[in-house]
């Protein structure tokens, strides 16, 4: 945990407010081999200790060999965000969900040999936060409602559920992607070589996950067509979506 670099800030005021750093809106983000210390501000979206936040098709956003202690919410965060690399990070003490997958359009990031640990085994639920379900109800050390991204070696431990996709409780995804995505459809990116040891509830839980050929890019900001996704919804048999199990033409 110790790192030669720290970027900290006083100590968290009564409402567990501490610092905050974020690549916001198209910024390009990188932060190596740094400590984390403080951070998250409980309660106040978008305020965590490492966020991509919109950055869009971002292969040059990097999060790398950092260490982050004693957070009041989350601790890395990936958010409308495509491409980048969260990998060979040391997350520890942390509360809520410990990476973050965030709103379900987020494709091809590479999350990878991340080593996450709550302290006391089911004891870094939080609740208050604008997912409850990420951070409370289903704490866990690594929550993606995206599952298009690479998955490789991550160390999840002591959590409620190490690592969950839990496409069921947002199907249409959240915040600026909502009513644009089908959570539950999206193809897999690569899931291979994660550990999940010491956790309360699951280790490793795919949440109804069926892969189809959607019609979206890292050019369409991860979005389907609008027409697309109303297809899927409106009810009525004679309008197809990608989304759909079967193509007009009965593939």
């Amino acid at each position: 945990l110790s790192r030669s670099v720290l970027i900290t800030g006083d100590g968290f005021d009564g409402q567990g407010h501490g610092l905050h750093v974020v690549a916001h809106s198209g910024g390009v983000g990188v932060v190596k081999y740094a400590r984390v210390t403080k951070g998250g501000q409980h309660g106040l979206a978008g305020k965590y200790p490492l966020h991509f936040h919109m950055a869009g098709d971002c292969p040059g956003c990097q999060f790398v060999g950092n260490a982050i202690e004693e957070s009041s919410q989350r601790g890395i965060i990936v958010h409308g965000t495509h491409r980048s690399l969260v990998s060979e990070n040391v997350l520890y003490d942390i509360m809520g969900s410990y990476i973050y997958v965030e709103d379900g359009n987020e494709l091809e990031n590479v999350i990878s040999y991340n080593v996450a640990i709550c302290p006391i085994k089911n004891g870094c639920k939080v609740g208050g936060t604008d997912n409850n379900q990420a951070d409370d109800l289903q704490q866990s050390g690594l929550w993606a409602l995206s599952v298009s991204n690479d998955f490789i070696g991550n160390r999840l431990v002591n959590m409620y559920n190490g690592f969950f996709t839990q496409t069921s409780a947002f199907p249409h995804g959240r915040g600026a992607a909502a009513g644009r995505v089908c959570t539950m459809y999206a193809p897999f990116g690569k899931i291979s070589g994660n550990v999940c040891h010491s956790n309360e509830r699951f280790g490793f839980y795919l949440d109804n996950n069926f892969p189809r050929k959607l019609r979206r890019s890292v050019q369409s900001n991860g979005l389907l067509d609008p027409a697309d996704f109303h297809a899927h919804v409106d009810g009525n048999p004679r309008t197809f979506s990608s989304c759909d199990a079967f193509t007009e033409a009965g593939e």
